[in-house]
């Protein structure tokens, strides 16, 4: 279908437009991306005088807070600038000044 826009200005104006392009198969083959979720209030536990983050498996709770950490690597030497959308679950709150999408 059509995708072009028709826009007529009263007065002048300044446009911005920012596209999506899927990335190419070398490109995602050297950007890494981890995410775990933990429970702020119990983030970390101690082995041999080591600080380790502890992170959350099994089934999720309702009413429990939880934080999620994303980890996004370029794994090769070529920069690269990539753009990243964060959203929590569906049926989450954002708490902590946290957000629907980042």
């Amino acid at each position: 279908g059509d995708t072009s826009v028709h826009i007529k200005a009263k007065t002048a104006m300044v446009i911005f437009h920012k596209g999506i392009k899927q990335a190419s198969a070398e490109d995602t083959q050297t950007l890494q991306v981890s995410q775990y979720y933990f429970d702020p209030h119990d983030h970390h536990v101690y082995e041999d005088g080591e600080q380790i983050e502890k992170r959350v498996s099994g089934e999720f709770l309702i009413d429990k807070v939880y934080g999620c950490r994303v980890n996004l690597s370029n794994m090769s030497s070529k920069n690269q600038r990539v753009d990243v959308l964060l959203q929590i679950p569906a049926g989450s709150l954002p708490v902590f000044n946290g957000s629907y999408t980042k």
